[in-house]
């Protein structure tokens, strides 16, 4: 008898038990990967002033004068099959010093702008295009020293061909020349001479 009871008092525990997982279960239903990789998905990003960049090659932003700023515009594409949502993350890592002239900026004039953060790690909620949407965003280099900056911009999906993708971004800021140093004649007041300075 002693162990009949026994069998049945685990029985009710590990039933228990079950019951509790199954519960934890249900309630954690949609909280997993927001990036779930969906085969249907599909994922184009072009840039729109320079031709040929594609994924995971580099745009060089040339040489830029400190204090000035150049931009480039970009575009992601729902390009997916059967009308399935596009989800993406779209940040631009700034670990590095040398990425500090770049940041990216959504476009004003357009109908729908990329969602997008210039950040340290990335900890973003995905944003969604619609079957045949495409969003734009800039990436703007805007240097404040002279040197060689460069930035690599993310972008994840739930694309199961393209799930985390980069784009590298580089640029050289230098400061404006002066004019050439010629030798200019110029009176002395004290003593009326003429003598020869320096003037830019």
């Amino acid at each position: 008898m002693e162990t009949k009871g026994i069998l049945r008092m685990v029985l009710v525990i590990v039933s228990s038990v079950m019951m509790l997982g199954s519960i934890c279960d249900n309630g954690n239903k949609g909280g997993g990967n927001p990036l779930e990789p969906d085969p249907y998905a599909g994922i184009s990003v072009h840039s729109t002033t320079q031709t040929g960049i594609t994924f995971n090659e580099v745009l060089d932003f040339g040489d830029v004068l400190v204090g000035t700023e150049v931009s480039h515009q970009f575009s992601i594409s729902n390009k997916g099959w059967g009308g399935v949502d596009l989800k993406y993350i779209l940040w631009l890592d700034a670990t590095s010093p040398s990425a500090a002239p770049f940041s990216l900026s959504a476009l004003l004039y357009n109908t729908k702008p990329c969602s997008s953060t210039t950040i340290v790690s990335a900890s973003l909620s995905p944003s969604t295009l619609k079957s045949g949407e495409i969003c734009y965003f800039y990436v703007v280099y805007k240097p404040k020293y002279e040197g060689t900056h460069m930035a690599k911009i993310v972008i994840q999906s739930n694309d199961l061909n393209h799930q985390e993708e980069w784009i590298w971004v580089k640029g050289y800021g230098y400061y404006e020349k002066g004019e050439p140093i010629e030798d200019v004649p110029w009176s002395d007041p004290g003593s009326g001479k003429k003598r020869s300075g320096k003037l830019r």
